[in-house]
């Protein structure tokens, strides 16, 4: 598990250095993972999953970030042949071509604030069922969490 728990230093200084925000930076890299050219096992999956339902985004803008901004940059990966990127990617190069696709596609709430359902997504990310199955582990991740606050309240 200790080969995508790269140092994360490295994206405070990139991210500052591009004028991105980090906690998106770090979930680029999070949603990156799904698209390299390795096995990524259950206990890597969820810790990935923590990363990203500790962002500050909802899960509708993390679906955007997914198919927007990360999986057109690093889809292609999976594709490539002989094998694609497999340790991880470089984060200026991962920087530059996340922001210019965020720039390009602005994430803009539904005029009901309502966010879509998870499957909805699913359709559009036809090409890493991994990268869905990660953000409904968000989901469900923030749900069981979001349940526990409920449940402490009420106590």
């Amino acid at each position: 598990m200790t080969a995508i728990k790269r140092q994360r230093i490295l994206w405070k200084e990139e991210a500052k250095k591009h004028g991105a925000d980090l906690a998106r930076v770090q979930v680029w890299d999070a949603f990156s993972e799904m698209f390299l050219d390795s096995y990524r096992d259950d206990a890597e999956q969820q810790w990935l999953a923590e990363l990203i339902a500790e962002s500050p985004f909802s899960i509708a803008e993390l679906a955007h970030i997914l198919l927007f901004e990360v999986e057109p940059v690093c889809g292609p990966n999976l594709y490539q042949s002989p094998g694609g990127e497999w340790a991880g990617f470089e984060p200026n190069w991962l920087i530059e071509r996340c922001l210019a696709r965020q720039k390009a596609h602005p994430y803009r709430e539904g005029s009901d604030g309502a966010e879509p359902p998870l499957r909805i997504h699913a359709l559009s990310l036809g090409r890493s069922s991994e990268a869905y199955s990660l953000l409904c582990r968000v989901k469900r991740l923030r749900d069981s969490h979001n349940h526990g606050d409920v449940a402490k309240q009420d106590s």
